[in-house]
């Protein structure tokens, strides 16, 4: 009599490893494992030794003197307060030159009060972009137009679509203009910037030409965004802190 095959029992003997228990394998380099090393390699490679720093403070230094023409015989010692954790933050900051100006402006005898010890903190807190925006603002206590975009709800609620819309002449400054309205957000937090209370340019062109922007033309392809929106007229200006740091720290 012949045998019927019987398929092995073994496999469905052993029982299953759950594999949240399964024993990592040796050997094998998690996917960002080489890329850390090279990552940390390259930023170590950008921080400046003491003597790059004093090289480039003293050349830097020198220049921006000459450029706001400060004679010899104002030129004093800088401050201490001012240069020496400078010298630490330039090892590493991008903002270099803006503090080696810093350090000049202390060295000038009839202007070195208007260097004030927190514009070195304030410079750490910036981008280079944002140094761009306040180097072109406008100074005199000049307005700059700022818009905010909202959407209209008909249970009366109103929802942002993008708020601080500044003038494309600004915006065009800036490598990363998505992050522009963080930007003034944080000028406005160091006191660089402030918005007058209900202070509005009359010409309505101002304003107009802010909803001309690519960027929010491409918005208002949403036909029911431009029906049911509404551009919120604000302004900012340079605030006194911004007109002292700027010209302190960025001329």
């Amino acid at each position: 009599m012949r045998k019927r095959f019987q398929p092995e029992r073994a496999a469905r003997d052993v029982p299953r490893q759950d594999p949240r228990r399964m024993p990592k394998r040796q050997g094998v380099p998690q996917p960002h494992n080489e890329a850390l090393p090279a990552a940390f390699s390259n930023l170590s490679a950008r921080i400046w030794d003491l003597q790059q720093v004093q090289t480039y403070v003293v050349e830097t230094v020198e220049e921006v003197l000459a450029q706001r023409n400060v004679p010899a015989h104002r030129v004093c010692s800088p401050s201490l307060e001012i240069t020496i954790p400078a010298i630490e933050a330039m090892r590493y900051s991008p903002l270099r030159r803006e503090i080696a100006a810093l350090i000049a402006s202390t060295m000038d005898r009839e202007n070195a009060d208007q260097a004030h010890p927190s514009f070195l903190n304030i410079l750490r807190q910036l981008t280079e972009d944002e140094v761009r925006i306040l180097a072109a603002f406008p100074s005199g206590g000049r307005l700059l137009p700022l818009g905010n975009l909202w959407r209209n709800h008909a249970d009366g609620s109103t929802e942002s679509v993008h708020r601080n819309i500044v003038p494309a002449s600004l915006a065009n400054l800036c490598k990363s203009s998505k992050r522009i309205p963080q930007y003034i957000d944080n000028l406005c937090r160091l006191q660089l910037l402030h918005e007058p209370n209900g202070l509005k340019i009359k010409d309505a062109r101002v304003y107009s030409n802010l909803m001309r922007q690519n960027f929010v033309l491409d918005l208002l392809k949403d036909k029911d965004l431009r029906r049911h929106s509404t551009l919120e007229k604000r302004t900012v200006a340079l605030s006194g802190m911004g007109e002292a740091f700027r010209e302190a720290c960025l001329s």
